[in-house]
């Protein structure tokens, strides 16, 4: 399935709707999903990674480490100017973003372990309607 002109922001916005909405997609569009995103990792926005690994952690998809690795490396090199700027409003945006990320891999940490510890009774918790 060809995806066709998908830019980073896309990208995001799938994931973090697929996230909202808690649908977790057919392993097929998970693979094209992964493939796209590993494409325009390097060009994602801080806020857009953000998006990202919220929408992968509240779904408990894993994503390649690799992916991951170049996802924080980028949020870091983008945040760390903000960081040292004289603007209080950009100091908090780049801690804010700092801190969802955080969040969303803890989230992540916790749904794979969770996964991998209770897999017999995975489909009780999951019959709110």
């Amino acid at each position: 399935a060809e995806m066709g002109d998908v830019g980073p922001q896309e990208v995001a916005n799938v994931w973090w709707a697929l996230g909202v909405l808690r649908y977790r997609p057919h392993p097929t569009l998970c693979a094209d999903l992964g493939a796209e995103l590993s494409q325009q990792v390097e060009a994602m926005k801080a806020e857009e990674v953000v998006m990202v690994l919220s929408g992968h952690a509240s779904l408990g998809i894993p994503i390649k480490k690799e992916s991951l690795d170049s996802l924080t490396s980028c949020l870091v090199t983008q945040q760390r100017p903000l960081w040292g700027s004289k603007h209080q409003a950009d100091v908090d945006a780049a801690t804010r973003n700092l801190a969802a990320t955080l969040s969303a891999l803890a989230l992540m940490e916790r749904n794979m372990s969770n996964k991998s510890g209770n897999a017999a009774n995975s489909s009780s918790s999951s019959s709110s309607s």
